[in-house]
């Protein structure tokens, strides 16, 4: 089991309440990481897009995160198409820069 990353961290606190993220943070080290079919050997850093794509269909919500898990268990491209992942390499990234800019204008 790989540990999630800083960046991941901050999109599950951008995305769920206080409460409830210990529980996210284990759902994706457990469910989401090097389990997933094809990605045994992957890092950290190559894992975030998954963990991304994973917490992008959440939408904040703990049974939409289930259901995102068990598609990246079923076949994590068909996850990374659904959040729009799958045709940039990069298209997490983005969306990373995008959820952290929405989320200063709402704090300011």
């Amino acid at each position: 089991m790989i540990e999630i990353t800083l960046r991941t961290k901050l999109v599950i606190a951008a995305l769920f309440p206080e409460n409830v993220r210990s529980f996210v943070k284990s759902e994706l080290e457990t469910y989401s990481s090097t389990n997933v079919p094809g990605c045994s050997h992957w890092t950290g850093i190559q894992l975030e897009r998954i963990w991304f794509a994973v917490l992008k269909l959440s939408n904040g919500n703990l049974s939409q995160l289930e259901s995102s898990v068990k598609l990246a268990n079923s076949d994590f491209r068909d996850l990374l198409m659904a959040a729009s992942f799958g045709h940039e390499l990069e298209a997490h990234n983005k969306w990373y820069k995008e959820l952290n800019c929405l989320k200063e204008h709402s704090t300011s």
